[in-house]
């Protein structure tokens, strides 16, 4: 369980070399290798995560553009 909480929560999975570490722990799918499945669940964590900041702080995100917002958050 806290190794899937460090995959899901890392910035950036691929360049943090996960991949054998992922194969080990999760199953593919008829369609998507466990890779790509984890990798999924890390950008929605991440998608999350900004939406809700930005909803907390819009003026910032007004002042400074979202995509400021959303490299400095």
């Amino acid at each position: 369980l806290a190794w899937f909480g460090t995959v899901i929560v890392s910035p950036n999975i691929s360049e943090l070399h996960f991949e054998k570490q992922i194969d080990e722990y999760i199953l593919p799918s008829k369609r998507l290798s466990s890779f790509r499945r984890m990798e999924i669940y890390n950008n929605h964590y991440w998608w999350r995560l900004f939406r809700f900041l930005q909803d907390k702080f819009p003026l910032t995100v007004k002042l400074i553009g979202t995509g400021s917002f959303n490299k400095y958050a």
